[in-house]
């Protein structure tokens, strides 16, 4: 009879880690699909450059020269309305400089520096990023991670023709080490 409570117990306290344990994968786990950079862009998207790559007459083309500018503007329509994570590199469009520079709106590219230093990317590798509520302005060079809902638009001149817009939950800082850029 002891035995039979000792068992008893043992089978509750097993219950109870089990109910705890599975409790907090819940909570751990997000309900965001993580996507790199190639995920903005179709499979198809590069088809029409050759497996040798581009030659030096390919630039004077005029058809190829068009081909290169409308894949700039491809979109992975599969993406609307899918809650996503990416990592990349903050361009704030609108600083608020009171007692902390935040930003409620900004851009992720996949490289420290572009659009201030170097040409913005393809509008299809640039993501317009906007929040809820403002959060403070990281430097260029530290990588973030963002989680929300992506939405397809028409190119935004306001933020270098991005097409691809999030609603973002959540702003994290990563490391080096966990940007996930889909080289």
């Amino acid at each position: 009879m002891k035995n039979f409570f000792k068992n008893k117990y043992i089978l509750i306290i097993k219950f109870i880690f089990l109910a705890l344990f599975l409790t907090n994968l819940s909570y751990a786990r997000d309900d965001f699909s993580p996507i790199t950079w190639t995920h903005l862009l179709p499979e198809d998207v590069f088809d029409f450059i050759p497996a040798g790559g581009v030659k030096d007459e390919m630039w004077k083309d005029s058809e190829f020269l068009q081909k290169l500018r409308n894949s700039r503007l491809v979109t992975v329509d599969e993406l609307e309305g899918t809650k996503v994570r990416i990592t990349g590199f903050m361009v704030p469009l609108e600083v608020d400089y009171d007692q902390i520079e935040t930003v409620s709106e900004f851009v992720l590219v996949p490289n420290a520096g572009m659009c201030i230093y170097v040409p913005p990317p393809p509008p299809n590798q640039m993501v317009l990023v906007q929040l809820e509520d403002p959060v403070e302005v990281r430097s260029m060079y530290q990588p973030i991670g963002i989680s929300g809902k992506i939405s397809i638009k028409s190119p935004n001149a306001d933020a270098y023709d991005s097409v691809y817009i999030m609603h973002v939950e959540k702003v994290e800082d990563v490391t080096f080490d966990d940007l996930d850029l889909g080289r």
